[in-house]
């Protein structure tokens, strides 16, 4: 709704993303004269905080400041483009090329759906600004390390545990060694950091 609101703003596409909800791109000034490559900017809108954290910490604002699950990351930013985007089309500063606004909304559980989009519309850029909330002391963020996800799978052989113990083999015992291995791996000073 606050998208519609800006006069630069040429489409808005919502992107259903099962179990998750739903990604938003919006593009701004695709009718510019100059043919610039596009900006993107990239948000997200999915929230680490577990559902009923609102209602535990409902939405409120204390001496000019709002505060609720998410704000920080990355609410806050989300409305700052936009704010961004409509006064450059208030004071008719338009960019030489198209700006793409996408707000992906699985980005905290690996971006299932959302990294597609990402990839497709960062191919078409010149650049992408990322609305990152900034690092202690108020610092911009300008790089991140890589993620990955993984699975592992250990599977026991089942024994009676009173009269044959020995034919089995214990597959939460296995998973509890194999969490201290991985926990093992973390190193802060170069930058590795390991959640199980």
């Amino acid at each position: 709704d606050a998208a519609r609101e800006i006069e630069g703003v040429t489409s808005i596409e919502r992107i259903e993303s099962p179990n998750y909800g739903e990604h938003l791109r919006v593009r701004f000034f695709a009718e510019s004269e100059q043919s610039s490559p596009t900006i993107l900017l990239v948000g997200h809108t999915d929230t680490v905080h577990a559902r009923g954290s609102l209602a535990e910490r409902p939405w409120r604002v204390e001496g000019g400041r709002i505060y609720a699950p998410g704000i920080f990351d990355m609410k806050a930013n989300c409305v700052l483009a936009l704010e961004a985007l409509r006064a450059c089309s208030t004071l008719k500063l338009n960019p030489r090329g198209e700006v793409v606004l996408l707000l992906t909304c699985d980005e905290e559980t690996g971006s299932t759906t959302g990294r597609a989009l990402v990839e497709a519309e960062a191919g078409r850029a010149a650049c992408a600004l990322v609305l990152e909330p900034p690092a202690s002391g108020g610092r911009v963020k300008t790089g991140r390390k890589g993620t990955g996800i993984f699975e592992m799978e250990i599977e026991g052989r089942a024994a009676h545990a009173g009269l044959e113990p020995e034919k089995g083999v214990s597959a939460i015992l296995e998973l509890a060694r194999q969490i201290e291995r991985l926990h093992a791996l973390n190193d802060p000073a170069r930058g590795i950091s390991i959640n199980v």
